[in-house]
């Protein structure tokens, strides 16, 4: 079992099988993941998607691992802030299995709402 995999009843947590997968998982959450598939294949991070259960196939939230097991940003579409159910799951998670969460909450931003091009140099780790 992979080690960052956990779910419950409504909730899962899986990894990326293909870069194409966190491509499209960029695409789909119109946030920059994807351009971060080198830093994943060089071990320097690793991408986690959040699914619900009965719609796995799509995008929800967006996590960033680094080695250390630090989780460094969860974003929704149009990085919006996970809402609180999904962030309990998240904590459940990491609890579950050593992860370490921001100290800082994540920016609230409604997430049928266009992103500001600006804001969003340091999205999913080091600025681009």
């Amino acid at each position: 079992m992979e080690p960052y995999m956990y779910s419950n009843k409504k909730y899962k947590i899986l990894r990326p099988e293909t870069p194409e997968d966190i491509i499209s998982e960029g695409q789909n959450q119109y946030n920059c993941v994807g351009g971060y598939v080198d830093k994943v294949t060089r071990g320097e991070e690793m991408i986690l998607f959040m699914r619900k259960c009965k719609h796995e196939k799509e995008s929800l939230i967006t996590i960033e691992v680094f080695p250390n097991n630090m989780v460094g940003q969860i974003f929704g579409r149009y990085n919006a802030s996970p809402s609180d159910e999904e962030m309990d799951f998240i904590r459940e998670c990491a609890g579950e299995k050593g992860l370490i969460l921001p100290a800082c909450p994540m920016r609230p931003r409604a997430a049928d709402t266009e992103p500001d091009p600006f804001e969003n140099e340091f999205l999913f780790g080091n600025a681009v």
